[in-house]
Parts: C-alpha cells; sequence; structure tokens
C-alpha cells in the first residue's frame, strides 16, 4: 500500500495543480511503506528466532492447555488452530503458543504431554515439536 499511495502522490505532485492532493498520498504512501517494512522486519526476525529453537533449541516436556479455532479469522476459507502449551525450566514455568491452519492431530489435546523445544539463553523463546506448520492432520 505504501508504494502504491507513493506513487499516486509523487504523480499527484507533478501535475502542479493536484499537488494540494498529492502531498497527502506521498506523506501516507511514506508512512505506510515505513510501517509495512518495520512489521516485516520484526515478523521475520521472530521466524528466524522459530527456526532457530527448532534447530539448537534444548527440550523438556511440557503439557498442552488448550487447543482452539479462531472462527474470527479466515485465511483462503479456513480459520487458523491455536495450541496454548507450558513447561518449565529451573523450576521456572512459562507458555507458548503455535498459530497454525493446519487441524491439530490426536496427540495435541488439552492435558496431554507434548515435547517444548526452547533457547538455553532464552527459555522464554520455545515452540512445540513436532511443529504443527505444514502438518495436515484429520
Amino acid at each position: 500500500m505504501g508504494a502504491i499511495f507513493g506513487i499516486v502522490g509523487l504523480g499527484l505532485i507533478m501535475g502542479i495543480v493536484t499537488a494540494f492532493v498529492g502531498l497527502p498520498f506521498a506523506g501516507l504512501g511514506a508512512l505506510f511503506f515505513v510501517g509495512g517494512g518495520g512489521i516485516l522486519a520484526w515478523r521475520y526476525e521472530k521466524a528466524q528466532q522459530t527456526i532457530k529453537v527448532l534447530e539448537e533449541g534444548d527440550a523438556v516436556l511440557g503439557q498442552i492447555v488448550e487447543v482452539y479455532q479462531n472462527l474470527a479469522v479466515q485465511i483462503n476459507g479456513r480459520n487458523p488452530w491455536t495450541v496454548v502449551y507450558r513447561y518449565a525450566v529451573d523450576r521456572q514455568e512459562y507458555g507458548g503458543k503455535v498459530t497454525t491452519l493446519s487441524q491439530p492431530d490426536l496427540r495435541q489435546e488439552p492435558g496431554k504431554g507434548v515435547y517444548v523445544l526452547y533457547s538455553g539463553a532464552k527459555p522464554e523463546q520455545s515452540t512445540i515439536y513436532p511443529h504443527p506448520y505444514g502438518y495436515y492432520g484429520v
């Protein structure tokens, strides 16, 4: 959106008569572009953290607290699932959640045990194993 608003704004600025409309469009375009870039960088960093935990994380046995489907959100005709879990490292309780479009399998029910991989340096960074991304259950 930032690129579209920016291009339209610059085009309107070039036409001197429409410059008063073009300036706000160009300003909004720049704002959207910077904001979108910031969000993209933040989400990329979160994905990299998850990959690092999956590759190098330490394992501990945790427990699934809740599994629910978010019916308020729909992506390509499907609603995302969220698996909420908790685990303990050095007697300190932590929790996390994983959201996926794949329906969780029967091993991922509330109250059941689950392997949790966590970062040794930051135990609050974690994910469950096997990770539900890419798995298409029943």
